[in-house]
């Protein structure tokens, strides 16, 4: 007589109930509990994030002090007006203006009713990061940042 599924499925369980199996057994390595899953960095961080942004053909320059970071913001800004070189954050403010570099003192924001026009017309953007990501090369920005990820995508630079 055929069965159905239900019963099949009753018949397995009467089975495993009166044939039990040894339960899999568990391999702990007591490393595991002990050792952090991270690959420690043998070199500096800061120089792994270099290479790695390199790598990506990204650009990165160091600066020993403001005014070599204001000469290079000089050199990469080229003919663009400070007009359209926007900052929004005060902390970065400050910074620029120690190197003597000019900017807009603020960007056109949605929230002061500025037309998309306005914000597209942005030449650069200058703006901070959460944190520079050294495995990867890459940049972290977020949304919890002063307009968002606003600055880092509409203006080309």
């Amino acid at each position: 007589m055929a069965l159905n599924s239900r019963e099949h499925i009753i018949q397995q369980i009467r089975k495993a109930l009166i044939h039990p199996s040894d339960p899999p057994k568990r391999v702990r390595s007591e490393s595991l509990l002990t050792e952090s899953p991270f690959v420690e960095c043998e070199e500096d961080t800061a120089m792994r994030f270099a290479q790695r942004l390199l790598a990506l053909q990204g650009k990165f320059v160091y600066a020993e002090n403001l005014a070599e970071l204001g000469d290079f913001l000089q050199q990469a800004a080229g003919t663009v007006h400070p007009s359209q070189i926007h900052c929004m954050e005060p902390s970065m403010q400050e910074i620029l203006t120690r190197c003597n570099f000019a900017f807009a003192q603020s960007a056109p924001s949605h929230s002061s009713g500025a037309s998309d026009e306005a914000l597209r017309a942005m030449e650069i953007g200058i703006t901070s990061c959460e944190a520079l990501i050294a495995w990867s090369g890459s940049v972290m920005v977020s949304s919890r940042q002063n307009m968002g990820r606003t600055m880092t995508i509409l203006p080309p630079v």
